[in-house]
């Protein structure tokens, strides 16, 4: 468990909710931009899953020359140790290899920093201020900025927050324990949720918009492997003049939400 005394924050874009919980399918993308705004981030550069209320950044090397908001750089998520930023492999009786897949990895992290401590009901540590440095006070702001830019520090070039996120050696496999039933509660709810939206609209002339903004939060909430997901994101990604007969892709994809909700 970590014992620090510096301060906790919550960042702007979350609500205080639980970090394992299905996310409403609709309340994805705006998490998303909102996530990426916040910490100047890229898509390509997190991991979105619906089974947590927060992102994670992808960042191996920590946020050094990421282009990380310097009012974000207190986010523990950014410091993530080597054993959390490093993928789990595992080989089968046969040698065949499976690398850890985003939606595991998530909620491993979450698990880790919730179980030492770093992230609880009060928020996450501000670890810069673990470090001694204060991101409001200018001159502190200042060095911070200058070092996620490349400059060298020292003091900066020195810290070490392996003690603070502890050495949590279960988390891996409750992650894998936990994972799948997080999967189906989350595919369950976001299926439900987008089956009630068309219903919404079943008596409304179908627009060739609605059909590609239903298929796009499809995309991000049921990744079941099979490779629905990415005939998803092709309707969600098609043209003006792609979608011939809007009304009957509408329909089809309202049929194959029933296997979610079902699962």
């Amino acid at each position: 468990m970590t014992t620090t005394t510096a301060p906790r924050r919550r960042p702007g874009h979350e609500a205080g909710a639980p970090l394992l919980a299905p996310v409403h399918p609709l309340d994805l993308p705006p998490l998303l931009e909102r996530f990426c705004a916040d910490f100047g981030l890229g898509v390509g550069d997190v991991a979105l899953t619906p089974m947590s209320s927060t992102l994670v950044p992808i960042l191996p090397d920590g946020p050094r020359g990421t282009g990380v908001n310097v009012d974000s750089a207190w986010h523990p998520l950014l410091w993530l140790p080597p054993r959390l930023t490093t993928r789990i492999a595992t080989y089968d009786v046969d040698g065949n290899v499976t690398v850890e897949d985003d939606e595991t990895w998530v909620v491993r992290v979450l698990l880790d920093v919730t179980l030492s401590g770093v992230y609880d009901d009060d928020g996450w540590v501000d670890m810069i201020a673990a470090a001694g440095f204060d991101l409001d006070v200018e001159p502190d702001r200042q060095r911070v900025a200058n070092w996620l830019a490349g400059s060298a520090d020292d003091d900066l070039d020195s810290i070490d927050f392996h003690h603070l996120f502890g050495d949590i050696d279960d988390s891996a496999n409750i992650a894998v324990e936990t994972v799948e039933e997080l999967r189906k509660q989350g595919r369950s709810l976001s299926a439900e949720a987008l089956a009630g939206t068309i219903d919404d609209h079943a008596t409304a002339p179908v627009s060739a918009d609605l059909v590609r903004g239903i298929a796009a939060v499809a995309a991000l909430a049921l990744d079941d492997r099979t490779g629905w997901s990415e005939a998803m994101q092709i309707v969600a990604a098609s043209g003006p003049g792609d979608l011939i007969a809007p009304d009957e892709t509408l329909a089809s994809i309202r049929g194959d939400l029933n296997r979610f909700v079902d699962a």
